[in-house]
């Protein structure tokens, strides 16, 4: 099973390797910088020369395929020409039939060639849909896997978040320790006058260490004064 994988795994690769070089391919056709091929193909210098080098290797022989049937051709007109100035006794119509013959036998295995080529070609699309079938098969399979971690990830965070909100003890706490500031501010009120008694009230909430909101609510002071008498406080 591992060293399957391992085949699929180096197939993918070799896979994507060949997919950047044939987008190295086009843009070394359209005259595209080295620096930006290497860029977007993720290629070193070296690769890219590689690369380079292939391709005019592959024009020259196309190039040469070209030259070589164009002289191929150019000769036999050639001859067949001779053949036709030539005196028209017998033998000189016998050279020429040859001269066809030679012609037609070199036609049909030119012919015979670009079959095979074609064949060929034909053959390697085959195999690399199936290669490409393969891939995107593994793909699905493994972006199904992820779905089901990141699902499984969604539920642990919504069973964290109700075991957070469920915890009534600490609430309760909290309620009784504004019950019993705001008790202390109820006590002082009778010995302090009004603006004291909101500056002592502020205060504390503050030593308490209640927030800004929690001390308007019990010191009955407006938000502005419990913000300057806190950072009255902290500025001490």
């Amino acid at each position: 099973m591992e060293q399957s994988n391992h085949t699929i795994e180096n197939q993918i690769e070799e896979a994507k390797y060949q997919l950047r070089v044939e987008i190295a391919e086009k843009c070394l056709m359209e005259d595209a910088p080295i620096n930006f091929i290497m860029k977007i193909c993720s290629l070193t210098k070296k690769e890219v020369t590689v690369i380079t080098r292939s391709m005019k290797r592959k024009e020259y022989l196309i190039s040469k395929e070209k030259r070589d049937k164009k002289q191929r051709e150019m000769e036999l007109k050639k001859k067949e020409q001779k053949f036709k100035k030539q005196d028209t006794q017998t033998n000189n119509f016998k050279q020429i039939e040859r001269g066809h013959t030679t012609y037609n036998k070199e036609k049909r295995q030119r012919e015979a060639d670009i079959q095979r080529e074609i064949a060929a070609e034909n053959t390697r699309l085959l195999l690399q849909k199936l290669k490409n079938d393969e891939i995107n098969k593994q793909q699905k399979i493994k972006d199904k896997e992820e779905a089901e971690i990141l699902r499984e990830q969604e539920l642990k965070k919504r069973i964290k978040r109700i075991k957070k909100e469920s915890k009534v003890s600490k609430t309760s706490k909290e309620i009784t320790k504004i019950t019993k500031v705001k008790k202390e501010f109820l006590e002082d009120e009778n010995t302090l006058s009004r603006k004291q008694k909101m500056i002592a009230s502020v205060g504390n909430c503050y030593l308490r260490g209640l927030d800004i909101k929690q001390a308007v609510i019990f010191s009955r002071a407006s938000k502005e004064d419990v913000e300057r008498i806190y950072n009255s406080f902290k500025n001490k």
